[in-house]
């Protein structure tokens, strides 16, 4: 049976230069530096399966970032062509390999009070 060929990303110079960076950075988040490597792998154009099998994850995970990356991939390109946002390209790619924020009752005060 044939697996679904996953969707091609790409990764631009300067985005593989920021990329690298992050992995490289001993004070990066360790979240934030395997998100990256395994963007940076995702990019090579291997599958799924054959790269969360490499990282030892699961499928969904390497699907979850592909597709946030090729979510931001058209916003990424805007930006790394104005020279005036350019600068804000390591931002915007921490942004991306950040956690979405995520629903819940943190706000709710269990007491009762104010």
């Amino acid at each position: 049976m044939a697996t679904p060929h996953s969707p091609q990303i790409s990764i631009s110079e300067q985005e593989k230069a920021v990329l690298l960076k992050i992995t490289r950075q001993t004070t990066a988040d360790f979240r934030e530096v395997c998100r990256g490597r395994l963007i940076l792998e995702i990019g090579k154009g291997q599958p799924n399966a054959k790269i969360a099998q490499a990282f030892n994850c699961g499928v969904r995970k390497v699907r979850h970032w592909r597709n946030k990356w090729l979510k931001h991939q058209a916003t990424l390109k805007q930006i790394e062509a104005d020279p005036e946002k350019n600068k804000h390209l390591e931002k915007i790619i921490r942004g991306i390999l950040s956690d979405d924020p995520r629903s819940g009752t943190g706000h709710i005060n269990f007491l009762g009070r104010g």
